[in-house]
């Protein structure tokens, strides 16, 4: 009869150096892991994001924000006019809890996060604001007899002095540039649009529109779109 021996090793004294090895070795496969999945191509990435925030941060405005209440601004307004509908107009897109109005003679000044318009920590408009800025180009081309209307978007830098600063004016510029250019691609005079920075509270957005007389002079801001 044939008999099968086993030959056994004898087990070490000490375990602690082959425990350790074997973690190391499950750590090592963790950030293999985690390195292949880095390697996902950018615009599947992209592609998630923006799936995720729009389904999470924004709201569902497949048909707008109740398209029959929304204001109809014609082909002639007087100043008063205009200023009253390019409030309404925003404030129907954006809750009113999460912007602040206030209302000058000649202006009205809208602060926002920029999270209401763009994706956050992205230069890249978000997909329920195009109404938005469709019906804001075409405000901005409607005649208003002796005067002309315009639009500043003016983006906050942060307010620490760091590289984050850095990184906050550098994504700032590139916002600004990104929605006034989307507003004149949907037909509002270039001549209307300016852009500016200003230093306060990360992630806002000033959003101003004015009466001026023909002729008089605008305000001075640093124009990043042509």
């Amino acid at each position: 009869m044939n008999r099968d021996y086993e030959q056994k090793l004898p087990l070490p004294k000490d375990k602690a150096p082959y425990l350790l090895i074997c973690l190391f070795l499950l750590l090592l496969a963790f950030f293999i892991l985690l390195n292949a999945t880095a390697k996902l191509e950018e615009s599947k990435v992209r592609g998630v994001l923006i799936s995720l925030a729009e389904t999470f941060q924004a709201k569902d405005y497949s048909d707008g924000p109740g398209l029959s209440t929304l204001p109809v601004f014609g082909d002639v307004l007087s100043p008063d006019v205009f200023l009253s509908k390019i409030t309404h107009l925003w404030v129907s897109f954006v809750e009113k809890e999460n912007l602040i109005t206030s209302r000058m003679p000649n202006d009205v000044q809208i602060i926002l996060s920029a999270n209401e318009l763009f994706l956050g920590g992205e230069a890249q408009l978000r997909s329920d604001r195009h109404d938005l800025l469709s019906r804001t180009a075409g405000a901005l081309g409607v005649e208003t007899p002796g005067f002309a209307s315009y639009i500043q978007l003016i983006f906050s830098f942060g307010d620490e002095s760091s590289t984050r600063m850095q990184h906050g004016t550098e994504l700032a510029i590139k916002r600004a540039e990104v929605l006034a250019q989307r507003i004149i691609d949907f037909g509002a005079p270039a001549s209307r649009v300016s852009v500016g920075l200003y230093k306060g509270k990360e992630n806002s957005v000033i959003v101003k529109f004015g009466i001026n007389g023909i002729g008089q002079l605008k305000y001075k801001l640093q124009r990043l779109v042509q």
